[in-house]
């Protein structure tokens, strides 16, 4: 995870405009039906837990994931990546990378 904010990690999450702004980004304990995941914080301070799921797929507790506002029923794009901006900088910046590594 190469992007900090003030020494710690964070995830570049694209904004609808185009631009990349730094979010922190926290492992944190999974739940029973997550295999990992992470509290990342907007530089406003809302807060949303990304979830890496068993099956590979990946899930968001923010508004747009929760009514799914922004895909027509798409929760991923043709190849994989989740259409939520968080979820997608997480498979982006630290699945996606973990994937290759063991390959």
């Amino acid at each position: 995870m190469p992007a900090t904010v003030y020494g710690k990690p964070a995830v570049e999450v694209q904004q609808p405009d185009g631009e990349l702004v730094a979010y922190l980004v926290l492992p944190v304990v999974a739940d029973e039906s997550e295999w990992r995941a992470w509290l990342v914080t907007s530089p406003k301070g809302e807060t949303h837990r990304v979830s890496e799921l068993p099956d590979g797929g990946c899930k968001c507790s923010c508004p747009a994931w929760k009514y799914n506002r922004h895909a027509a029923g798409r929760w991923c794009e043709a190849n994989g990546v989740p259409v939520c901006k968080h979820a997608g900088a997480i498979w982006n910046e630290i699945i996606r990378p973990a994937m290759e590594i063991s390959a």
